[in-house]
């Protein structure tokens, strides 16, 4: 069986941990990092239309992270390539980060950092869901903006669900912690100031979806002056540079790793490597070099 590995981040962890995995499970394997190659499964986290054009033998794209942004879902599907993805396991290794990052940035447990504080959700994915899940013990109160409102509802008085965009500035008023999850939004850089919305002082700022969303300067410059409380940021433009922010106590920069976080990558490459195994003994096996 070839296996054909392309992942753009987190740096080193498809030949640190995915591979070893796939190799011990699944010991017959060939595996090439070269996409230019024709494979039945393809394992990647980014993809252009116009590399799916040769690879009339693919099977099965096996995404390992929770964005799809980067991946023409459309034109997978309409070539009856079936997605393999575990979006609920990536959830709760990003929601492990979060709770070890605000004990850090705020110097206290879980329980003091959250109690009694609204917290806004800017998406309401796998991930929001899980935070959702996990903070409401804390007597949090939940301002969430998502798409539809009237999908995925949950009755309960600590959350209200707010329509989109155009209610930011809903929102994010009163907002003690800000927590984007959302995905990459065309067009759209700052969204604070694309909607006029001023964070409100003393906020812990937090950013683990993508980059350019909010003003990643902005918020932390504004941490250095004392106007916010915090950023906790795991993923930030390219033009800031770590070094010129990590002095700072409250402040957390990392490289994109909450997905991965602890031995969070580790399980992620067991759950990739047992779904090859699956597909290795299903009715496919005869056909698999």
């Amino acid at each position: 069986m070839e296996i054909i590995i392309r992942i753009k981040t987190p740096s080193r962890w498809e030949k640190d941990y995915l591979t070893p995995k796939i190799k011990k499970l699944i010991p017959e394997s060939v595996i090439s990092y070269d996409i230019k190659k024709t494979t039945e499964i393809l394992i990647s986290n980014y993809l252009k239309s116009g590399e799916l054009r040769n690879k009339d033998k693919l099977r099965y794209l096996i995404i390992p992270t929770s964005g799809t942004e980067n991946i023409p879902l459309k034109t997978v599907l309409k070539r009856g390539i079936t997605i393999i993805q575990n979006k609920n396991l990536i959830a709760k290794n990003v929601t492990n980060y979060l709770c070890d990052m605000i004990r850090k940035v705020t110097k206290s447990s879980l329980k003091s950092a959250l109690r009694g504080k609204t917290i806004l959700l800017l998406g309401f994915g796998n991930i929001g869901k899980e935070i959702y899940h996990r903070f409401s013990k804390y007597n949090c109160k939940f301002n969430v903006i998502k798409k539809d409102p009237s999908k995925d509802k949950i009755k309960s008085r600590n959350i209200k669900v707010f329509g989109g965009l155009k209610d930011l500035k809903k929102a994010t008023y009163s907002s003690d912690i800000i927590i984007n999850v959302a995905p990459r939004i065309a067009g759209i850089n700052d969204i604070f100031k694309k909607y006029g919305v001023e964070i409100d002082d003393n906020a812990l700022i937090i950013n683990i979806s993508r980059s350019g969303i909010i003003n990643e300067r902005k918020i932390l410059d504004g941490v250095v002056n004392g106007i916010y409380s915090g950023a906790i940021l795991d993923v930030y433009s390219k033009d800031i540079k770590k070094k010129d922010y990590s002095h700072h106590p409250n402040i957390i920069l990392t490289p994109h790793i909450a997905g991965i976080y602890l031995n969070g990558a580790e399980k992620i490459a067991k759950f990739i490597a047992k779904e090859i195994k699956k597909l290795r003994r299903s009715s496919f096996d005869n056909e698999f070099i």
